[in-house]
C-alpha cells in the first residue's frame, strides 16, 4: 500500500493468514475523520469487510486498524512493541498528563504497582457500599412517569459515586465540586476535543481554553487535598488515601502530578462505561419484554424493591449476564490506539517503527464467528461457560497489562445500579412511536430518552 491509495479503497490482499486493505471514503487533510466523528459506529462496522487489518487516516495520520481478534491479542499481549500512543493520546496527554491510561511502557510497571492496591478486592466492599447509597438516592430522587436522557443522568451518578469514593474526608466539598464540573466536560466534549485537536493542532479555540480552564482548577484541588490528606495522616478508605499511602520499593510514593494523573484517568473511565452501558441496557430491555421480565423476577426474589448492596450480587446473575451482553453490544471505545516502538510485522505486514495501530470493541464485539448472531441482544450466550470469547474477542476493559484497572469496580457499579434500577423502575420509551430497533439505534451512538414508569 502506498500514500497513492489513501483516497481509494484498497483492494482485500491476502497476506498469509490474514488480508490487509485501505479503507474507503478517505478525504483530503481530514482522512476518515469526519468518518469517525459523525458516522463511528457505521465506519467502524464496514472495516471487517475489507480486510484483517485496514488501514485509516485521522487527519494526516495513517492509522492500521486490526479487526481480527488474534490480532489484537498479539497487540495487547506485546505492549513494549506496541505502546500507548498516537495522535490521541499524544492529546491526552496534553490534558491529563501520564496516568495509566496514557502512560507509555517506560513508567506503566511502576505506576500500576504502585496504584493497584486502591483496586484491591479488600477494598471492593467499601467502594461498594459508597455505590449503594448514591445509588439510592438517585433512584429514590425519580418520580413515576419523569423523562429521562438516562445516559446524562446515570453519568452524573457515576460522577458522584466517583467523586465520593476518591474523596470521603470531611474537608473534601472543594475537591468534589471541582470534579463534578470537569467529569461533565470531559465526558460530553472529550472525543470531540481531541479528534479535531489531533486534526487542528495549534489552532487556539474558546472550547480548547475552557477545557484548559477547568482542567486547572480541578489539578488545583487535587493538589490541595493532597496536601490536607497527607497532613492529616489518616486513611479515609477512600482512593486518595490509597494513592498518598502507595510505596515504591525505595520507598517513594507518587508525586501531586502523578496523583493528579490517576485522578483524571478515574474519571475518564469512571464516567464512561459504566453509564454507557447502564443507558443501552434499559433500551435493550425495553425491546426485549421477556428478557425484562425475567430481570424483573430476579430482581423483586433477590432485592424486593431496595437498593441492592455488595452482599446481594451473588443472587444476581442475570443482572451480570445482562450487564455483560451491554458491554459487547455497546463498547464505549470506539478507537483505542498503539504505537510500535520498533519494526514489527502486523498480520504479515510490515510496519515501521512509529506506526500507529489500533483496535476497536465496535469491530471485534459483533463479528459472527465470534459471537453468532452479534447484532442480537441475547444475554444468555453468556451461560455457556464452556465457551469463553475467544483471547482478543473481549474489549469492554481492554486486555493484557493494560487490562483497565478499575474493570471489577465498574462491572460492581453497573451491577448494582442495573439491578436497583430494575427493581424500582421499569423504563420505557418516551416516544413509542418512533422507537428504533436495537440494532438500527445503536447508529446514533446515543440511546433515546426513556419514560420511568413505577414498579411496585
Amino acid at each position: 500500500m502506498t500514500d497513492d491509495s489513501r483516497h481509494q479503497p484498497g483492494p482485500k490482499t491476502p497476506v498469509g493468514d490474514f488480508s490487509v486493505a485501505s479503507a474507503r471514503g478517505g478525504v483530503p487533510l481530514l482522512g476518515h475523520a469526519a468518518q469517525l466523528l459523525f458516522k463511528p459506529l457505521d465506519f467502524l462496522a464496514s472495516l471487517p469487510d475489507q480486510g484483517d487489518l485496514v488501514k485509516i487516516r485521522m487527519g494526516p495520520w495513517p492509522v492500521h486498524v486490526v479487526c481480527h481478534p488474534e490480532l489484537v491479542h498479539r497487540l495487547l499481549a506485546s505492549d513494549r512493541c506496541f505502546d500507548k500512543g498516537g495522535p490521541l493520546y499524544d492529546r491526552l496527554r496534553d490534558l491529563i498528563g501520564d496516568g495509566l491510561a496514557s502512560c507509555p511502557y517506560a513508567i506503566h510497571r511502576r505506576r500500576r504497582r504502585l496504584v493497584q492496591p486502591a483496586f484491591h478486592h479488600t477494598r471492593l466492599p467499601l467502594y461498594a457500599t459508597v455505590m449503594t447509597r448514591q445509588i439510592d438516592e438517585t433512584t429514590s430522587s425519580w418520580a413515576d412517569g419523569q423523562v429521562l436522557d438516562l445516559r446524562n443522568e446515570l453519568t452524573g451518578l457515576a460522577t458522584r459515586v466517583l467523586s465520593r469514593t476518591i474523596f470521603t474526608a470531611d474537608f473534601s466539598g472543594p475537591a468534589i465540586a471541582a470534579l463534578i464540573p470537569y467529569a461533565e466536560l470531559i465526558t460530553s466534549k472529550l472525543s470531540w476535543r481531541l479528534l479535531w485537536d489531533a486534526a487542528l493542532k495549534g489552532v487556539p479555540t474558546p472550547g480548547k481554553r475552557h477545557f484548559t480552564r477547568t482542567t486547572e482548577e480541578l489539578r488545583s484541588a487535587v493538589y490541595t487535598m493532597a496536601r490536607r490528606y497527607r497532613a492529616s495522616d489518616t486513611d479515609h478508605g477512600d482512593l486518595m488515601s490509597m494513592l498518598l499511602s502507595a510505596r515504591d520499593d525505595d520507598g517513594s510514593g507518587l508525586t501531586d502530578a502523578e496523583i493528579f494523573a490517576e485522578v483524571v484517568t478515574m474519571v475518564l473511565a469512571g464516567t464512561g462505561t459504566v453509564p454507557n452501558t447502564l443507558s443501552w441496557a434499559f433500551h435493550s430491555l425495553a425491546q426485549h419484554p421477556d428478557i425484562e421480565k425475567r430481570l424483573h423476577s430476579e430482581v423483586d426474589e433477590v432485592l424486593g424493591g431496595r437498593c441492592a448492596t455488595w452482599d446481594d450480587l451473588p443472587a444476581l446473575p442475570l443482572t451480570g449476564r445482562i450487564f455483560t451482553e451491554a458491554m459487547r453490544h455497546f463498547p464505549s471505545d470506539w478507537l483505542v490506539t498503539r504505537v510500535t516502538t520498533e519494526d514489527t510485522e502486523v498480520a504479515g505486514l510490515r510496519l515501521a517503527a512509529g506506526s500507529v495501530v489500533a483496535y476497536s470493541g465496535q469491530v471485534v464485539h459483533r463479528r459472527p464467528d465470534v459471537y453468532p448472531q452479534p447484532d442480537l441482544f441475547l444475554p444468555d450466550r453468556w451461560l455457556d461457560t464452556g465457551r469463553k470469547p475467544p483471547r482478543g474477542a473481549f474489549l469492554s476493559f481492554g486486555g493484557g497489562a493494560r487490562k483497565c484497572i478499575g474493570d471489577k469496580f465498574g462491572t460492581i457499579e453497573g451491577v448494582l445500579a442495573l439491578s436497583t434500577i430494575a427493581a424500582r423502575w421499569r423504563l420505557e420509551p418516551a416516544r413509542p412511536g418512533r422507537s428504533r430497533s436495537t440494532s438500527s439505534s445503536r447508529r446514533s451512538a446515543r440511546p433515546p430518552a426513556m419514560r420511568l414508569v413505577a414498579r411496585g
